[in-house]
Formats: C-alpha cells, structure tokens, sequence
C-alpha cells in the first residue's frame, strides 16, 4: 500500500474528501497539520504536527518520521503547504513541483512579473512598500485593484477609484497585513508590500486541471455569472458546464498550458482563475493545489470518482482519462452580508426543497467569529445544485439562498 503525507492546514475543509478518497483508492494517509488535533494524541502514528512557516524545522520533523515510516509522496492541499511539500520532497528524493515554480504561485508580485517577461496578455503591475505609498501614486491610473503578496479566497484584495479611496484603502490593507492577516503572511515582505494592478474588466472564469507529465488535462472550466467588479470581489456562483462553447474551452486548454510551461509546474492539481474581454484572456491567480472548500463537490466524474480521488492517483503517477458528467452543477458560496458571532442559520430545510438543489453544507459552528471582505477568515456554508441549463441552475442557487437566514450577535 503506498503512504502519502497530506499536508492539511487545521482551518481546511477537504480532510474529510481526501480521507474517504484515500479509503476508496487503497491509499495510506499520514495528516500533516499546523494544528494540534485530538486524534493525533489518539493515533501519533496517522499524525505529526508541522509549522507551515518554519520549513527547516518541519522538514527536519518529516525526515525524521520518513526514517521510521515509508512515504512514497508529500502532498499539499491548500496554499500554505505547497513550499513545504517541495522542499521536503527534495530532501526525500520523491518527485515534486520545484521550490521556484511553486514559489510563482505563492508569491502574487513574482508570478506576475513573470508573466509580464513573456509573451502572454499581463495586468500592469507594480510593487508598493508601506512607506512609500504617496511617491508611487503617479506610476497608475484609476481604476486599480490592491491585494496582498500571498492569500488567496479574495482576502485583502480591493478595487480602487481614485486618490481619496487609494489613501483609505492601502492604509486599510497594510493595517490588516499587519495584524489580523499578520499570521498568515509567509514572512515581513509580505507585510511590508502590496501589490497594486491596472483594474481589467471582463468576464471571469475558473479552470480546474490536474498536471501528468509538464501536460495540463482540463478537468474542468466554471463560469462566474455574478459579475466580479469591486469594492471587494467576494466569490459568489460557480458553474460548472461541459457542453462550454468548443472555441472558449481550446483556448482556455491552450493558455492554461502555457500558464504551467512559463512557472514550470510538473505534476498536480492545479487552479486557475482568468478574465476574459475583447482583448483577451488575462490571469488573476494561479494555485498549485485544487479548488478550495467544498466547491470540490460540485465536480461530478464518471463512476462516482471524486476529485480528491483524481489527485491522489495523480500524486501516485497514475493518469486520469476520464470526463466530467454531461450535467450543469452550481455551486453558491453563501455571501457573508455582516459581522459578529454566529447564534444560528435559519431555513436550510425549506432551502433544500427547491427544484434543482442538490443538497447544502454549513462550514461554520455556533460561536464562530464571522467577518466580511476585505479579512473575511471562512465561508459561512455553500449550496449545490444540478440541471440541463446554466441559468436555472443559477436561479435554483439564488432561489435557495433568499430562504436562508444568518443571525449573528
């Protein structure tokens, strides 16, 4: 049986996913985690506990566990484990994404200079430090858009229009930086700077792949309906449609291809959001790791193969040669409209009955501190439906939401 180390940040949604995947495909999972869990005193030999941040120790704590136990692969599911997975990997002489194309994907600022050297459609993109916020004013004009060096899920990122919202907000943005995402920023630089970006209109797309071989396979291509234009981009809806016009999808295909040449990316789950106008295909992000959440869900593969599946066989060698269900699947991460501590969500039943809605997850508990964009720190829960048209699934994802009622103190 082969053992893989899934690196799994304690606030992921995915453990469970990955855990019944790893039943279904005979595979031994050993968690990874930046949390003290309960069952990782009970089972000390299913858990080890590891600093994300501090990769020589970590990688130090997994040499050591490998000695005693076999590990055929180190996976990382989320962002924050992606650099440690790499290095750790090369210290074990298993294969893995280098630390340098990997990295492309952590570091927004780099990955966009990248792109900037080649010849693929760049944003315009500048670097702001903290302190010299008022000289680099003169080097853009409105609209632009300002986020972070290394979060993802939309945290941070914010459009702005003009001088008076520009001072506000970078203040905003550095204040946050450097206290309530202080700990997830992967070092002082990421603190210290920001990265400010030409706002591009257009339509916006999420790509969903997995990597055999340097070869990007499209698994899947999301249609975001709601338009994504500011003050703050919260992800909203999600559609997942196979029967994508045949042009659209080739040069999604293509792009996303040159997308892992240009980092270097050799294997593995990969997400990739674009936006779409009369002058192209441009890149928001790129993550070296899957679709976030539940949204996983809403991928249906023939033979009831989940995703989760799909890349712990990727991470084994084994290809993939299947194609999604011929079915339109939504998904709506329910907005978060307010703040405060959860008490309860109302209406979830009655939610339920609504035609096309398949079923709906709650990702949040009673007592749980919620916050809106630009520091939100969860989805409060997604809903899931299914239909032979794109705008009733749309419909049935909103129909559903207006029962749904979160009462916070």
């Amino acid at each position: 049986m082969h053992r893989i180390l899934l690196l799994l940040p304690g606030n992921t949604y995915r453990a469970n996913a990955f855990i019944q995947a790893a039943n279904k495909a005979n595979v031994e999972l050993i968690i990874g985690t930046d949390t003290n869990q309960v069952l990782s005193q009970k089972l000390p030999e299913r858990y080890i506990t590891l600093n994300f941040h501090e990769l020589k120790l970590s990688i130090e704590k997994i040499n050591t566990l490998a000695n005693k136990k076999k590990i055929h692969k180190i996976l990382a599911v989320d962002d924050q484990g992606v650099l440690l997975a790499s290095l750790a990997s090369k210290k074990l002489n298993l294969t893995q994404n280098s630390f340098a194309s990997v990295n492309f994907t952590r570091n927004k600022f780099h990955l966009y200079k990248l792109i900037e050297s080649s010849d693929i459609n760049s944003i315009e993109t500048f670097l702001l430090n903290r302190k010299e916020s008022v000289h680099k004013i003169k080097k853009f004009t409105f609209p632009i858009v300002i986020k972070p060096i290394g979060l993802s899920a939309s945290r941070g990122v914010m459009r702005v229009n003009n001088k008076n919202e520009f001072d506000q907000k970078t203040y905003q943005l550095f204040n946050l930086l450097s206290n309530e995402l202080a700990n997830e920023c992967f070092n002082d630089f990421e603190k210290d700077n920001i990265i400010i970006q030409k706002y591009i209109p257009g339509k916006e797309y999420a790509i969903e792949g997995i990597i055999e071989n340097q070869q990007f396979k499209l698994l899947a291509i999301f249609e975001k309906p709601i338009p994504l234009t500011g003050p703050f981009f919260e992800e909203s809806i999600y559609i997942s449609d196979p029967n994508i016009e045949k042009n659209l999808k080739n040069k999604i295909q293509r792009i996303s291809q040159q997308y892992i040449n240009l980092l270097g990316l050799n294997e593995g789950a990969v997400h990739i959001e674009i936006r779409k106008n009369k002058y192209g295909i441009f890149l928001v992000d790129i993550a070296a790791r899957s679709i976030g959440g539940y949204c996983s869900e809403v991928l249906q593969f023939p033979n009831q193969t989940t995703l989760e599946e799909i890349i712990l066989k990727n991470s084994l060698g084994k290809k993939y040669d299947g194609v999604m269900n011929k079915d339109i699947h939504g998904v709506m991460m329910i907005p978060t409209s307010s703040e405060g501590t959860l008490q309860e969500i109302l209406g979830i039943e009655r939610a339920k009955k609504i035609k096309l809605i398949t079923h709906i997850k709650i990702a949040v508990h009673k007592g749980k501190e919620i916050k809106k964009l630009p520091k939100a720190n969860t989805y409060l829960g997604f809903i899931f439906a299914k239909g032979n048209n794109k705008n009733e699934v749309m419909r049935a994802l909103q129909n559903a939401h207006k029962h749904i009622t979160v009462k916070l103190k």
